[in-house]
């Protein structure tokens, strides 16, 4: 299961990387071997206007692809690990904070805003 994840993670990062380059027009090779889901899911994500709606899906998907690993495991160290990695994910969500992420990015337009008036 452990391993499952990994390359499920691991496949789900390298199309993130991949497509925020692109977004930002730097060069960046294309993964090996692309999952056309991994590849449908991370466009909705990039596509997404507001961030904690695009950590949402990618915290969700990932939620359902570790029930999707432990399934029929209930009484083993598999049903312990899946418990625990979306522990890790539910710890993740209680971190986002929706009011204090709008002030943080009104800090950094402001921000940004002084420094063209200053050019």
């Amino acid at each position: 299961m452990v391993s499952q994840w990994a390359k499920f993670y691991g496949t789900l990062n390298e199309e993130l990387v991949y497509q925020r380059n692109q977004k930002l027009g730097r060069p960046c090779q294309a993964p090996n071997n692309r999952d056309s889901d991994a590849v449908r899911i991370i466009t909705a994500v990039m596509n997404e206007k507001n961030p904690l709606e695009a950590e949402k899906i990618l915290l969700t998907l990932q939620f359902q692809k570790l029930d999707e690993l432990v399934n029929m495991h209930y009484f083993d160290d598999c049903a312990l690990v899946g418990y625990a990695m979306k522990l890790k994910l539910l710890e993740r969500k209680t971190v986002f904070r929706q009011q204090e992420g709008k002030a943080e990015l009104g800090r950094i337009v402001d921000g940004l805003q002084q420094q063209i008036m200053n050019m």
